[in-house]
């Protein structure tokens, strides 16, 4: 049996400690967050995750953000805060020829405006100003639809079967609960301009 390093010692027991407080931070901010949204702690896979969806009112578009590690058994996690896909939305076939962006395109530029506009430059949560790709896939249409319909490719971040929209820059693990509580305080406004319409 060999030892490990201590750079993984280091790795495991931050994810011990975020494994055993995320749950009751999870309860907390879903408490903070009011009715609709749902925070939920993953403290059994390989590292812990959590993620906080608004359920949106019928016929409007779903709000998420989804707190990873940045790469597999890092210290350090980053945010994708955007819009919720259906399955095959960004591979649907959609008219080339209308000139029309496919709905998606539309939520993805308002949320990622919202998201840049109070999200300051040295502020906690910070946007990342790196493009997104893709060369398979979905990731592939994606990207090229984005580049089709002029949206900027660091506002179509993520995954296309789940959440696409920005990514924030990292930050350390010890930081992660209160990065989670300043998240909280800007998706509330991303879910607002999501669906297009004025919140009351």
């Amino acid at each position: 049996m060999t030892r490990r390093s201590a750079g993984a010692a280091d790795v495991d027991r931050l994810y011990d400690r975020l494994r055993t407080e995320l749950p009751g931070l999870a309860a907390e901010l879903e408490a903070g967050l009011g009715p609709g949204w749902r925070v939920a702690a993953d403290v059994a896979g390989p590292h812990p995750t959590v993620r906080l969806e608004r359920s949106p009112p019928a016929g409007s578009r779903a709000v998420a953000a989804w707190v990873t590690p940045v790469r597999c058994r890092a210290d350090r996690f980053h945010a994708t805060a955007g819009v919720v896909m259906a399955p095959g939305e960004v591979t649907a076939s959609h008219p080339e020829d209308d000139g029309a962006a496919p709905a998606w395109i539309g939520a993805l530029r308002r949320v990622s405006e919202a998201a840049e506009a109070v999200c300051a430059p040295d502020g906690p949560v910070r946007i990342s100003r790196s493009a997104g790709g893709g060369r398979i896939g979905a990731a592939k249409a994606k990207a090229d639809a984005a580049r089709r319909h002029g949206l900027p490719l660091r506002w179509a971040k993520g995954w296309p079967e789940d959440v696409l929209g920005v990514r924030t820059e990292p930050v350390a693990g010890e930081e992660l609960a209160s990065f989670l509580r300043d998240l909280c305080r800007i998706l509330p406004q991303l879910a607002v301009v999501a669906d297009g319409r004025i919140a009351p």
